[in-house]
């Protein structure tokens, strides 16, 4: 990376959010408040992600760069409403990150990747101690991905590692499968659903499959045919 260049384009592009929110600005961007914002937020986030899985490069050096924008323009919204500085937020990050790193910064003897996250949790408890296992996930992600990183999480506290899907477990989902469209009470039916697809993408998981990526490369797929 060109960190002058980048450092050089960075403080324009806090220039020019500057002259946007400034007093002879944009009357939209002027309107602007965090909240107003998140679903904006999201939607760029998302461009970017669909620009990388389709590896276009100029997609993703545009999204990016969009992305980069909002991130900056919400950190100046946040010190307008919150009396907040956004350089704190950086420094946080990068203390975070050397913090939850010691295996990089430290010298801290690492065996394998498994150990990285358990330590990288154990990290996270002395930084802010959560009653719960599960504290943390957001609530916005998209629920399959949700699952997956609930079940993940979960997981690094156990003891036994189960990798394989037995061929029983197999066998239960698919009979729950076809229990769950002969109940006729919609609720009931509904929160079955809602358990066998939990059950599917713990039993996806644990093959190597993502439930989330497998579902929007399948939906990307009808897409094109139109």
């Amino acid at each position: 990376m060109d960190y002058d260049k980048a450092i050089e384009n960075t403080a324009k592009l806090l220039e020019v959010i500057d002259e946007l929110l400034g007093k002879n600005g944009c009357p939209w961007d002027r309107k602007q408040t965090t909240n107003s914002l998140t679903k904006d937020i999201i939607e760029e986030t998302y461009e970017l992600v669909d620009a990388i899985e389709r590896k276009n490069i100029e997609s993703i050096t545009e999204e990016l760069g969009d992305l980069f924008f909002l991130i900056l323009f919400v950190g100046h919204l946040v010190e307008k409403e919150y009396d907040a500085e956004f350089h704190t937020s950086v420094k946080g990050v990068i203390d975070k990150l050397v913090r939850r790193h010691p295996h990089v910064f430290s010298g801290l003897k690492i065996k394998d990747e498994n150990e990285i996250l358990v330590n990288w949790e154990k990290i996270k408890k002395t930084e802010k101690p959560r009653k719960k296992i599960l504290e943390g996930i957001p609530l916005h992600l998209p629920a399959l991905l949700k699952a997956y990183r609930i079940q993940e999480k979960l997981e690094r506290f156990q003891e036994k590692k189960e990798e394989l899907v037995p061929r029983e477990k197999i066998q239960e989902l698919s009979q729950k499968l076809e229990h769950i469209f002969t109940v006729k009470n919609k609720e009931i039916a509904e929160k079955k659903y809602g358990e066998f697809l939990f059950e599917l993408v713990n039993a996806a998981r644990r093959s190597g499959i993502e439930s989330e990526k497998a579902l929007q490369n399948e939906n990307e797929l009808h897409l094109k045919k139109e």
